[in-house]
């Protein structure tokens, strides 16, 4: 027994060393993805991956877009993001998917931008449940529709899914996502999906800290409390109505939250109970009525977006708002003189106030020194930039990404 164990040990080994570090079996797997893209209209017109060369001796770890584990020499990283040239190229492909069950101790597989929308076969697609390692997968900005999920849903070690932008219109795809238990963030924007959130079935997925289903047409609001890791949702640009909903509806351990772009009406609502809401973004709905008092949402929040509501009545006070660094209540109907600077905390660093009704002079407001180069109207480019897009900058948290994988 021993010296059979003695014989596999030394063909593993003989087979790392004949390949300089890269297993033949991968090596090969690489080479039949490349010919899969030569063999289409772009690829026989086009060089694609011109470092991935038929040769044995050739290391595949070293191949662009490929990253190996030195002391295993196996490949756990494959960045195969727009082969194509996503932005000039209209056709739609085929992925042959059974290529990637050879990698087996992959770790993160990235095939977004690439236009991908079927499948060259289907056969095989139980075996990627050997990818037990797989723990990020992005396929966004493809043509994928909701076949693309009996791909995915074998992989149950995922932890970041990002399938925005595809084509898999119709109601959310509750059934086949809540397979994957281990999911940490995920990214269903852009895909036409409508009807009401199944937040009931989504809160099955208790290790999910981000969820993104923005740019949709879901139309109801449900409740998220039971997300009990939740620490960011965007639910902006969908068709949800009516009044916002009481605070309760989401859990305490949310951080950033954005309903941009919906409907909401009403009066503003209650926020105080997200003791660690930092990011709050409100703007481009109907919401109605004077701005509340100081005591509606936590301190600890840093941005505030109300910009493009219905708000009336003069300025509110944010100076209990100890933590806040950007703040955005242009385009609302808020009328009066600006009040002196005591109404807003030291640590604001960008105000928009623009499209408003205020009367008097600026000077009276008295802004500290380092922030009066920063108020609405006379914001330089940078600032502009940060007060109207910060949402975009919201990271995948370190442990997650697939550098550190």
């Amino acid at each position: 027994m021993e010296l059979k164990w003695l014989l596999i040990c030394l063909i593993r080994w003989f087979q790392v060393i004949g390949n300089t570090g890269c297993f033949e079996e991968e090596r090969l797997a690489l080479i039949q993805f490349k010919a899969s893209l030569e063999s289409d209209e772009y690829g026989s017109k086009f060089p694609i991956l011109p470092s991935w060369i038929d040769e044995p001796e050739h290391n595949c770890c070293e191949w662009e877009r490929v990253s190996g584990n030195s002391t295993a020499a196996h490949v756990i990283h494959l960045s195969l993001d727009n082969l194509r040239g996503y932005y000039y190229d209209e056709n739609i492909y085929d992925l042959k998917v059974s290529i990637f069950q050879h990698f087996k101790e992959l770790r993160s597989l990235n095939l977004s931008y690439n236009n991908f929308g079927g499948f060259v076969e289907k056969e095989g697609l139980e075996r990627l449940s050997n990818l037990k390692k797989l723990k990020v997968l992005d396929l966004s900005y493809n043509r994928f529709n909701r076949s693309i999920l009996s791909w995915v849903t074998p992989m149950t070690s995922i932890k970041i899914l990002n399938l925005s932008v595809n084509d898999m219109e119709g109601s959310s795809p509750y059934q086949e996502v809540t397979k994957l238990q281990n999911l940490e963030v995920l990214d269903l924007s852009s895909n036409n999906f409508n009807g009401t959130l199944p937040t009931q079935e989504l809160a099955s997925l208790q290790n999910l800290k981000k969820l993104d289903l923005s740019f949709n047409r879901f139309n109801l609001i449900q409740d998220f409390i039971a997300f009990k890791s939740l620490e960011i949702l965007d639910l902006s640009w969908n068709f949800m109505n009516g009044t916002l909903p009481p605070y309760m509806w989401a859990p305490p351990s949310l951080k950033v939250l954005s309903l941009r772009g919906n409907r909401f009406n009403g009066s503003l609502s209650n926020f105080i109970a997200f003791k660690s809401l930092e990011i709050l973004d409100l703007s481009w709905n109907h919401i109605n009525g004077t701005l509340p008092p100081y005591k509606w949402a936590p301190p600890s929040l840093k941005v505030l977006s109300l910009c493009g509501n219905r708000f009336n009545g003069s300025l509110s006070n944010f100076i209990a708002f100890k933590s806040l660094e950007i703040l955005d209540l242009s385009w609302n109907h808020i009328n009066g003189t600006l009040p002196p600077y005591k109404w807003a905390p030291p640590s604001l660093k960008v105000l928009s106030l623009c499209g408003n009704r205020f009367n008097g002079s600026l000077s009276n407001c008295h802004f500290p020194l380092p922030f009066s180069d920063q108020i609405s109207g006379h914001q330089t480019d940078e600032t502009r930039w940060r007060s109207t897009s910060w949402t975009l900058a919201i990271s995948v948290p370190a442990s997650l990404s697939p550098i550190g994988a």
